[in-house]
């Protein structure tokens, strides 16, 4: 079978060369498009996926009263755990702690409710379940998580969003959060504020 003339079969064979090299960088992702669209569309949903899932890592070095940001975020993620580890003593002081998501300009939502953290130790592990309504959960155990998050957490920002904690006091405990979190859109990253 062969062309009419004056197509342009080249997209579909390719250069005659080491590489088979052919210049796509014009073409979009499309999924209902042509066949190399359709690549296209494959090769940057397999990007999301092949990033998934990823930890990224933030240092407080004290805790300001109010929020502070600890990561920043784009298009769509899911939580699979954010685990704060207290690398300093908490101050023996009324010391309330919880973690929220602010999409975009919009509201903050509460991933959890507040928790005393007062005198925690060194080595004590923070989480979440997943459920809202459920207060940071700890360890009794230092340095052997116990609790874990039962369900993800869906965040979803159109340009930037953020995700933080808001404490009660300032204290000067140290505590470094991770966070695993898996995209859920192409594109979609963390990266530490």
């Amino acid at each position: 079978m062969g062309f009419p003339d004056g197509y342009n079969c080249d997209l579909m064979q390719g250069e005659s060369n080491a590489n088979n090299a052919q210049d796509t960088t014009a073409v979009v992702a499309n999924a209902d498009g042509s066949i190399v669209e359709r690549l296209e569309y494959i090769q940057a949903n397999m990007n999301a996926v092949a990033a998934a899932p990823a930890i990224v890592s933030k240092v407080l070095a004290t805790t300001a009263n109010g929020s502070t940001t600890l990561f920043n975020f784009t298009g769509a993620i899911r939580i699979n755990s954010i685990i704060g580890v207290i690398t300093t003593v908490m101050e023996n002081k009324v010391q309330t702690m919880k973690l929220a998501v602010t999409p975009d300009a919009l509201a903050a939502y509460d991933i959890c409710a507040t928790k005393d953290i007062d005198t925690f130790a060194v080595g004590t592990l923070l989480s979440i379940t997943g459920t809202a309504a459920n207060a940071l959960v700890s360890t009794t155990a230092v340095g052997t998580m116990a609790p874990s998050q039962a369900g993800g957490v869906v965040a979803v920002c159109i340009a930037t969003g953020i995700i933080k904690v808001v404490a009660g006091a300032a204290n000067t405990g140290a505590i470094t959060w991770h966070i695993n979190y898996t995209p859920l859109s192409a594109g979609a990253t963390v990266t530490a504020a």
